[in-house]
């Protein structure tokens, strides 16, 4: 080959080099955005596209319901409800005070103090006895909770009083220098039978990916109050129990909650047994946590979280007093002035002190939010956000 050739060859070889990088680099670039792609899809799918997962499918009963014969032939179920005796009106820690609860959330329907009477007419039927149904349940803590509830539904801007239940939200506020630094909410609930304690899913589905707000699902079911729940649909493992039915039993490493039958509500660690939670009756279980009472109902003094949940955060709550009585607290942040959030600590304590012997955390952050008598009551962190789930109460059909 002469110098010519073998000069025109290398300036050839040089000129191709920058071509064979940009095609390398335009492969590697289509390689990055074909596998982009999948991991987005993959994504896509796993996290946000609803589609619904095959439930356990266990029916729980209610071991604590026996069967009778009416006088007419029928049957009738009547729960056996655990009784004890009324605890004392909760008490709140002496540093927060209660705010005006006189806001705009909710409608107002005045009491009237007589009532109203028809005058009989000359033609009248005789009274006809209805025929009983079949299967209804003897409400199970009537006459234990009387004083709170009332024959006509009376309603204010933060309460409630039926039949069935009663409900009172008080607003509690935290000031340093002058400041509000924290701004919480607790619905004190009495029930007189287990089935006014409700939970609901997104598009009453059982699955991932369905979203809807606390208040659509709390409406949809003609919830009174309702607060978040555990987000079941975020979390691949956990127990999920709704309503008396077993839909996932995965093994977790986080306290579970479980609301049974009777009424009485209990936290387990992570090894608890299943078949014992089934024969004592589970009726509703979360999986979140932490518990925020120790075994003797006293606040915890730490939690086993990371440095990030240890901060000040918007959370939610569920305690429980006794049988038909419990409470909703939702403490609200991340809005300077108004209200920062709270600690896991910090809430245990206010839990305590409200009287309860059991109180579980669940989901928190922008999940965090109450609606009573079909509005939002508090102020859910950048206006809150759609979930999987959600606890509610509502009248004994």
């Amino acid at each position: 080959m002469s110098e010519n050739e073998r000069l025109s060859a290398h300036k050839n070889k040089q000129a191709g080099e920058p071509r064979r990088g940009l095609r390398l680099f335009l492969h590697f670039f289509a390689d990055l955005v074909i596998i982009g792609g999948i991991a987005l899809v993959f994504c896509l799918y796993y996290f946000l596209l609803p589609r619904e997962q095959e439930s356990i499918g266990i029916k729980i009963e209610n071991p604590y319901a026996k069967t009778q014969t009416t006088a007419s032939g029928e049957e009738q179920t009547q729960p056996k409800a655990t009784q004890e005796e009324p605890t004392q009106e909760p008490t709140l820690p002496p540093e927060t005070t209660k705010a005006d609860a006189s806001q705009s959330q909710g409608g107002d329907t005045e009491p009237t103090d007589e009532p109203t009477t028809e005058e009989p007419t000359e033609e009248t039927e005789p009274p006809t006895t209805a025929k009983p149904r079949k299967n209804i349940p003897q409400l199970m803590w009537t006459e234990k909770f009387e004083d709170h509830f009332s024959e006509e539904v009376v309603i204010t801007d933060h309460s409630y009083s039926g039949p069935t239940v009663s409900i009172d939200i008080q607003t509690y506020t935290k000031e340093n220098k002058g400041k509000t630094t924290l701004t919480y909410y607790i619905a004190d609930i009495y029930v007189a039978d287990i089935s006014c304690f409700c939970t609901a899913m997104a598009g009453d589905t059982y699955g991932i990916g369905f979203h809807e707000s606390v208040l659509d699902m709390t409406m949809r079911h003609n919830g009174i109050v309702g607060i978040n729940g555990d987000f079941y649909g975020y979390q691949k493992s956990g127990l999920v129990i709704r309503n008396g039915e077993l839909y996932r039993n995965d093994e977790t490493d986080s306290d579970i909650c479980v609301l049974f039958y009777d009424g009485t509500m209990e936290v387990y660690g992570p090894d608890y047994d299943i078949q014992e939670l089934i024969a004592k009756g589970a009726y509703q279980a979360w999986t979140f946590g932490p518990a925020l009472l120790d075994a003797s109902g006293h606040a915890v003094s730490e939690v086993n979280a990371g440095g990030y949940l240890q901060k000040n955060h918007p959370r939610t709550a569920l305690g429980y007093i006794e049988p038909g009585h419990y409470c909703f607290a939702v403490f609200d942040g991340r809005q300077s002035g108004y209200s920062n959030g709270i600690k896991f600590t910090e809430m245990a304590y206010i839990m305590e002190s409200f009287g309860c012997t059991q109180a579980y955390n669940l989901d928190g952050g922008k999940t965090s939010a109450m609606v009573f008598n079909g509005a939002v009551y508090d102020r859910p962190a950048d206006g809150g956000r759609n979930l999987s789930d959600c606890l509610l109460i509502r009248e004994a059909e």
